[in-house]
């Protein structure tokens, strides 16, 4: 009779080992994959940096383009800041025609003005607009002895009081003692807005574009 072969006794430690090769091989694998991954994703945050900066590069080169195209069309400082000024006082002071609330400016609407701080209001829309900050970039170029010449009349940019003009006019040439209290801060607050601007470099002002 043929005897038969003896089937192999695997013992609980070869059960132990083979689990640890395995464990192992799957660690392995993980690690791989995961580094695999990480190269991956390294990659791809290179390229969506790059975009970004190439992004962020041509958009500063066309808010350059748009300030310095706005500077040409700057050919009088001192009459654009001072156009600048009297649209804001327009915008902002309602003319006075009469002595009456319905038309003229009172105190409410300058306590209203104050509340509203409208101050603020005209330097945040101010310090983002090409056209304004093309003016300050023109008005950089002047000699100190001009700016401070445009710096002082510019400051004086407001209507008289009706007693200053000799009564009340009715095509709201004067006005009254709250509404030149109001025209007179803002024209300072945008002439302060200009001094403040127009100490940064270029670069800094060219970023302020919106």
């Amino acid at each position: 009779m043929e005897k038969k072969e003896n089937s192999p006794n695997i013992s609980s430690q070869d059960i132990k080992n083979l689990i640890i090769v395995l464990a192992g091989a799957i660690i392995v694998t993980l690690i791989g994959n995961l580094i695999y991954q990480d190269i991956k994703m390294s990659a791809l945050e290179k390229r969506i940096n790059s975009a970004q900066e190439k992004m962020d590069l041509n958009n500063e080169k066309n808010k350059n383009a748009l300030l310095e195209n706005a500077m040409k069309e700057v050919s009088d400082p001192f009459h654009e800041l001072f156009e600048c000024i009297k649209e804001n006082q327009t915008k902002y002071v309602k003319l006075s025609t009469g002595n009456l609330d319905y038309n003229c400016y009172t105190e409410i609407d300058l306590n209203n003005f104050h509340s509203n701080e409208i101050p603020k209001e005209i330097e945040h829309k101010l310090q983002s607009d090409t056209k304004f900050l093309a003016l300050v970039m023109v008005i950089k170029k002047l000699s100190s002895e001009q700016w401070g010449k445009l710096k002082s009349e510019a400051k004086l940019i407001h209507k008289p009081t009706f007693s200053e003009a000799g009564g009340i006019k009715a095509d709201g040439s004067a006005q009254s003692e709250a509404g030149q209290q109001a025209e007179k801060i803002i024209a300072e607050t945008i002439v302060n807005l200009v001094s403040e601007i127009k100490k940064k470099n270029k670069s800094d002002i060219v970023d302020m574009v919106e």
